[in-house]
């Protein structure tokens, strides 16, 4: 028998000496074509100005201690591209996140990104000021003047400030002096820390204080493959303008979620048998939180399908697989009917995340009226927490040359796979661990399956109030025709509340999309929203361009060559590059703008 485990996380003591900012300015897109950049020291306050590669090493080596961390925002997708070279990177010791790097160590040095721990940015974070044009333009001839560095300095200030910030509230969080803490790479680690800190269930304490619940994998395993995102859909026709619409969505839904409703209790999971009265008393029942392997169809269609690529589609009448409760009890209430049950599983009920809700969103609405900006990191620990318990296993990966033929040439090469990768020097090799290596200790489905599962069903009873008139939705918002909202209010609550909902917008207007993540909103002939993903939308001088979210025009998407890119396709890390994005459905057929 497999087991399964959660564990109470505390707060790192402080494991670095030296806290140094950079950040870089360049001539147009790419981030190798350096013009200026300001490395500076967390706690000092000292700055320095630099024009190379190289004078950004040397100021590194004399301003590092024994042990230093640096911070750059949005480093991994910009400025650590420009001061590192691609087989720096690539051999690096480096923690990676579905293809993201948060964090690498290169020459005992460990560079972080602070947009993976805080993804906002730095206008959002203090107020940046405008990028000089001839930045943005790559007018290179122009060369740089003290305004220019000033401005660079500037947002090193603003990063800078933003860690002993945070650094502070999250101290103040967890009940330790200020100063002590070593942040967390990402805002779901820090939310994970604070809610252990704060709110971790007594009854899993053992005896030691250690806080350690066992449970059989299985019961895991399923509640994995119950667990899907938030619902993003087209539902009216693609390409079709709607007049006198209106948009609302729902305010922390997540949270607002996860602080009502109750999870199932890991350390309680239970197997029965598989008839479908069990199945509805277990429904039934708030003593139980139920998820099972069903056969269902026959309703209109909400449940989280997956289409023949293997992409989540949410437009079939049938489903077959792993449901959480909430869902199958939202389904047989609107149509649907068993067609078979396989399995069925259920935990007792807890309110893990009330008290953590109740408290951070106080303290939120109250930094909210004070007009304080640390607001921001007060929502990300609301909002961030419960994905972190649907945190993958681990498969160990090792890219560096010199441990690969070392692996290859002892006993310990059949534990290893094989892959191979397109590179800048040609075919690269790396070796992936067969087993897993690390079993996130806080991965616990039970938790994010339920509050994404809550969530969907939210959101598709507002739909179905909307009825015919229900255009757009994105996980927690809902475009609908006005006249539905008579309807639409029967079902939801409008107000600034924990779960309520808000008019984003209430004046009507027109509206146009292609596909999910792709639309217009038009008053008086004039664009004031355009969502179009991967698209660049606006000029250099922040103006929106003419055919700005229109999928039945070629756009142009702008980017900079991440190290993955760079090593599939043999490309520059670092340099700008333009493509072309089509909608294979839609280009070529006229606007109705």
């Amino acid at each position: 028998m497999s087991w399964h485990r959660i564990i109470e996380s505390k707060p790192a003591q402080r494991k670095f000496d030296c806290r140094l900012v950079v950040d870089i300015e360049t001539w147009g897109l790419d981030a190798t074509k350096l013009a200026v950049g300001v490395i500076g020291d967390v706690d000092s306050g000292v700055r320095r100005v630099f024009y190379t590669k190289e004078g950004y090493r040397l100021l590194l080596e004399e301003m590092r201690g024994d042990k230093t961390v640096v911070y750059a925002h949005n480093g991994w997708r910009f400025d650590y591209l420009g001061l590192y070279d691609i087989l720096e990177i690539k051999n690096a010791k480096k923690i990676d996140k579905r293809g993201r790097i948060i964090l690498a160590i290169i020459d005992e040095v460990e560079l972080r990104d602070f947009a993976a721990l805080v993804p906002l940015s730095l206008s959002q974070l203090g107020g940046k000021g405008e990028t000089p044009l001839k930045f943005l333009k790559g007018l290179e001839e122009e060369g740089v003047d003290k305004q220019d560095i000033a401005y660079c300095i500037r947002d090193c200030d603003v990063l800078a400030a933003a860690i002993r910030e945070l650094e502070g509230l999250y101290a103040e969080w967890c009940g330790f002096k200020k100063g002590r803490l070593d942040l967390p790479l990402t805002a779901a680690s820090m939310a994970y820390r604070v809610w252990c800190a704060t709110a971790w269930p007594l009854h899993w304490r053992n005896p030691k204080g250690l806080g350690i619940t066992f449970c059989d994998e299985k019961f895991n395993d399923s509640l994995d493959q119950a667990y899907a995102g938030g619902r993003t859909q087209l539902l009216c026709s693609p390409a079709e303008l709607h007049t006198n619409v209106v948009a609302a969505d729902r305010n922390s839904m997540f949270p607002a979620e996860m602080r009502n409703r109750g999870f199932p209790d890991m350390s309680t999971c239970r197997q029965v048998l598989h008839s479908e009265r069990n199945l509805r008393n277990l429904l039934a029942s708030e003593e139980v939180c139920v998820w099972a392997n069903i056969e269902i169809c026959g309703g209109p269609p909400f449940l989280p399908n997956r289409d023949s690529r293997g992409r989540r589609c949410w437009d079939q009448s049938a489903f077959s697989g792993w449901l959480c409760g909430p869902e199958i009890a939202h389904a047989l209430d609107i149509g649907y009917e068993l067609e078979a049950i396989h399995e069925i599983h259920y935990a007792s009920t807890i309110y893990p995340f009330r008290a953590y809700v109740d408290k951070f969103y106080a303290i939120r609405r109250e930094m909210v009226r004070e007009g304080d900006p640390r607001q921001v990191f007060v929502k990300l620990l609301l909002v961030s927490l419960y994905g972190k318990f649907g945190m993958r296993d681990i498969h160990e990966r090792i890219e560096n040359d010199d441990e690969i033929e070392a692996l290859l040439n002892s006993n310990s090469a059949d534990e290893y796979t094989i892959g191979f990768y397109d590179g800048p020097l040609g075919e690269l090799m790396y070796l992936e661990s067969v087993e897993i290596s690390r079993k996130a200790s806080c991965q616990w489905f039970g938790f994010c399956a339920f509050t994404t599962s809550y969530a969907r069903v939210s959101l598709n009873r507002a739909i179905l109030a909307a009825g015919d008139d229900a255009l757009y939705c994105d996980t927690d918002s809902l475009f609908l025709k006005q006249r539905s909202v008579p309807a639409l209010l029967e079902e939801v609550v409008i107000g600034d509340g924990l779960g309520e909902w808000s008019w984003d917008v209430e004046e009507p207007a027109d509206f146009v999309a292609w596909e999910p993540k792709a639309y217009v909103w038009m008053r008086d002939g004039e664009k004031f929203i355009v969502k179009h993903k991967g698209v660049t939308l606006r000029d250099s001088e922040g103006n929106l361009l003419p055919d700005a979210g229109d999928l039945t025009k070629d756009q142009q998407m702008r980017s900079v060559v991440m190290p993955r890119t760079a090593m599939r396709r043999g490309l520059r890390v670092g340099s700008g590059i333009t493509t072309v994005k089509r909608s294979k459905r839609h280009h070529g057929k006229e606007s109705p703008l």
